[in-house]
């Protein structure tokens, strides 16, 4: 199994073999929960393949995924079973998703939101799945191109948070936006905007978290060291 990110840099442009295990379907790799081994079996060419049965998970996830990219993903299956789904988790706990038995070879393109973070890609088997050897897996990131490169987001003008206003701008320079309380997604209703913060607690100050402000409010909670943007652990 091989998984190749196209990024700008040495490492993401190599071949990297990626790591597999087994979950319950419906399972996150980062809950907490134990990933178990995949069971390999004997496949028609003399090889071995992942063997995967009714309500369980495949998780497949190497070193690091490149964010901001879409994925093509490939791979066989043994079954004609229709009961498949196919999708990336991200590292928020939701995932993108989209059904995969329709043939062998399967072949599909997965897109993530250009500010996500993915960091496993799953094939799930339902409850009336017959039993799939899952062979040949290969994924290859490609780049984010057109109107999908740029995201819509509610900006807060510096010295004028009040005139919040929903704006575009390329994913590169998405992060620095965010960075001073923007958020992804158009603005709501007028005056209903609210801004992110990384909120310090009086009285627990080694305790902080990620809020929501309305632009009124900045002011008080900046005083006390509080700073724009998220938490750095949040990001």
């Amino acid at each position: 199994m091989l998984v190749r990110d196209g990024g700008a840099n040495g490492f993401d442009t190599m071949v990297e073999r990626a790591g597999v295990g087994l979950l319950p379907a419906g399972e996150l790799s980062d809950n907490g929960k134990p990933v178990e081994p995949m069971r390999f079996v004997g496949d028609a060419e003399g090889g071995y393949a992942p063997l995967l049965r009714a309500d369980e998970r495949m998780v497949v996830t190497r070193g690091a995924f490149v964010e901001g990219r879409k994925w093509k993903v490939g791979f066989g299956v043994s079954s004609s079973s229709q009961d498949l789904t196919c999708g990336l988790i991200l590292s928020d706990g939701t995932s993108v998703t989209e059904p995969c038995a329709a043939a062998s070879p399967v072949d599909l393109e997965l897109a993530p939101p250009v500010e996500a973070q993915p960091v496993s890609f799953f094939v799930e088997a339902g409850a009336d799945a017959e039993p799939a050897l899952i062979d040949g897996l290969s994924m290859e990131s490609r780049p984010v191109v057109g109107k999908v490169d740029e995201v819509a987001i509610c900006h807060f003008p510096p010295g004028n948070p009040g005139n919040a206003h929903t704006i575009t701008v390329g994913a590169p320079a998405l992060k620095a936006y965010l960075a001073h309380g923007d958020r992804v997604g158009p603005c709501p209703g007028k005056g209903q905007a609210k801004m992110l913060i990384c909120h310090y607690p009086p009285g627990d100050p080694n305790n902080p978290e990620t809020i929501d402000v309305a632009p009124p409010a900045l002011g008080a909670h900046l005083a006390h060291g509080d700073s724009l943007g998220s938490c750095p652990w949040d990001e």
